[in-house]
């Protein structure tokens, strides 16, 4: 898989949790598996109101 190198900021103690808890060489790894996780997470939900929305428009329309 090709990699690419991104910067982005994040809170303070956020990266020092990172820091104490993942070693140096594991840590973009365990950043792309929670990135991955989140962005699931996200089109489940994206999903889920999607399904909502459709349910009630033919709610509407059957009523």
């Amino acid at each position: 898989m090709k990699t690419l190198k991104l910067n982005f900021t994040i809170p303070e103690e956020v990266a020092e949790a990172l820091k104490t808890r993942v070693s140096k060489r594991k840590r973009s790894a365990f950043v792309a598996v929670a990135v991955l996780d989140k962005l699931k997470e996200l089109e489940q939900e994206q999903l889920r109101q999607a399904l909502m929305e459709g349910y009630q428009a033919r709610r509407e329309e059957d009523t």
